[in-house]
């Protein structure tokens, strides 16, 4: 059976692209490119990884998928789509379109507005990539409440609720 990294990051550093890099981890504040990664799965025994987006950048999510095009050992990629964006169902089609692409996902922590994910227009996009084929699984994980702040409710599929502690470096809500 094969073994898969599920969830890794390439990147070019800029400290003005990946301000979630903070002091603490600026052990990483570098470039993590395939040929960094390609190595260190070999040695461990790895035989494939899933990129994942570090940034909610259209031009990240077809530069992971120029790579997984690339180099065989990149399985695939969960990208980001501006889902807010009137031609979000264009942009979600194209992306589809790339049999690398696995899933895409929106990290709603950046957001200034903790409401985000509740306006019409964000709602208008999941509905978008919900209605093609390769996203009819997309949900809404969690919602924001405002008092008390930064708590998480999580619907379960019986219609009851649970509140959700914060993850310490995995921040949610989440669009997967």
């Amino acid at each position: 059976m094969p073994v898969i990294d599920a969830h890794h990051h390439f990147w070019r550093y800029h400290a003005s692209d990946l301000g979630w890099i903070n002091d603490a981890m600026r052990v990483i504040r570098r470039d993590f490119l395939p040929a960094d990664l390609e190595k260190e799965i070999r040695a461990a025994g790895v035989d494939g990884v899933v990129s994942v987006q570090a940034r909610q950048s259209l031009e990240e999510t077809r530069w992971l998928l120029e790579l997984a095009g690339k180099h065989d050992f990149i399985c695939g990629v969960v990208g980001w789509a501006p889902l807010i964006a009137p031609e979000a169902e264009k942009i979600i089609a194209e992306l589809a379109s790339n049999p690398k692409l696995r899933s895409l996902r929106h990290v709603l922590q950046g957001e200034p507005d903790e409401r985000y994910m509740l306006r019409d227009d964000f709602n208008r996009g999941l509905a978008a990539l919900r209605a093609h084929p390769r996203g009819s699984g997309a949900v809404r994980l969690g919602e924001i409440h405002a008092e008390p702040p930064g708590i998480v409710v999580l619907r379960t599929s019986m219609g009851g609720t649970r509140i959700v502690d914060m993850l310490v470096g995995d921040p949610l809500p989440r669009i997967c």
